[in-house]
């Protein structure tokens, strides 16, 4: 975190206190950010469903890509990239910002980076520890598997979730058992590409969003491809393509348009409740409409029928004939006389 500080887009550190009997765990003082993504979520969804739009999401996912790649060109791989890991800088909540990254202790190094030789603060190499790092829902298959180095491309891998749950709400292996969450992201790693991808944004409701995220996908695919394929493990990340994919300028370093207020984060985070809400009362409006054209129809309907009645009416007067007559003219009572024919024994009404 030291290498990092002051750098755009990572926490300032102020003080930091190793352990001592004063603090036996030591103790790390940085800079006061903003809100984190996913207390965000928290707030706007209560425990709904809450979904990011297709342009916001574009502008976070193009926001960190470009932490990321400080990140890996420094000589580090964060392997905990998450909605609660990425926060707003701290400033007025109508003020677009960058957002940073934060928590490092899952923090490895690339491995074959080449540290600077004044570098104080570059770390010893350690060899993996065994055993998962990172979240479950967001993590890579590298960082549930620890059986290789970590890589950039894993980073990138865990942003694709990342962006994924942000834009449909939630993840196909979120709530299963580990085991099967970890088979169905080899699955997407190692299946057929269009499929992978498509089956991974099934949920996403926006089609730009859906298609940066499977172009962002493809570009993990090739970074973790095998010799064999048209990608070759532990190829370079491409992060200029990466932006690209999200519909953002090539380019090295944050734009305007990479930047993000905490308002307008808030207006495009939108809830299940809200739109099934909406599609309810559109169900109303349009059953009410329906039943008053019935209504209508059933009203002409009968002013047609009475038509035609009067008009037999007054072709029977013309005639010198007894109109004929329905049934509802007996129930209203204005039948009042009955004649009976003597030339065809009928009885007349």
């Amino acid at each position: 975190m030291s290498s990092l500080s002051g750098t755009p887009g990572f926490p300032t550190v102020l003080h930091y206190e190793p352990a001592c009997e004063a603090a036996l765990a030591g103790y790390l003082l940085m800079e006061l950010l903003g809100p984190s993504l996913e207390s965000l979520l928290e707030r706007k969804g209560g425990g709904a469903c809450v979904r990011l739009g297709g342009p916001s999401l574009l502008c976070v996912g193009r926001g960190v890509v470009h932490l990321l790649r400080r990140l890996h060109l420094a000589g580090y791989v964060h392997n905990d990239v998450k909605p609660a890991n990425l926060l707003l800088g701290r400033a007025e909540t109508e003020q677009p910002t960058r957002l940073h990254l934060i928590d490092f202790g899952s923090c490895s190094r690339v491995e074959g980076h080449v540290f600077p030789a004044d570098d104080n603060n570059a770390p010893p190499y350690e060899p993996l520890a065994p055993g998962p790092i990172g979240t479950l829902r967001f993590a890579s298959v590298a960082a549930e598997e620890r059986s290789r180095p970590m890589r950039p491309a894993d980073d990138l891998e865990s942003l694709v979730y990342t962006l994924t749950y942000l834009a449909a709400g939630s993840l196909p292996w979120q709530g299963q058992p580990a085991e099967l969450a970890a088979s169905m992201k080899q699955e997407l790693l190692t299946g057929s590409d269009s499929a992978a991808a498509t089956q991974l944004t099934r949920d996403v409701r926006c089609a730009t969003a859906a298609m940066a995220l499977q172009a962002l996908w493809l570009e993990v695919r090739r970074c973790h491809g095998d010799d064999e394929g048209e990608g070759s493990a532990g190829a370079d990340v491409d992060y200029e393509a990466c932006v690209a994919a999200l519909s953002g300028q090539p380019s090295e370093v944050e734009t305007g348009s990479d930047m993000i207020s905490e308002r307008t984060l808030m207006a495009a985070l939108e809830t299940d409740s809200l739109e099934a809400g909406a599609h309810e009362a559109e169900a109303q409006e349009a059953g009410a409409q329906e039943a008053q054209a019935q209504e209508v129809k059933a009203r002409e309907v009968k002013t047609q029928e009475m038509q035609e009645e009067e008009n037999d009416d007054d072709e029977c007067d013309a005639a010198g004939e007894t109109p004929p007559h329905t049934s509802s003219d007996f129930e209203s009572g204005r039948v009042v006389n009955v004649r009976i024919s003597s030339k065809s024994n009928t009885v007349s009404l």
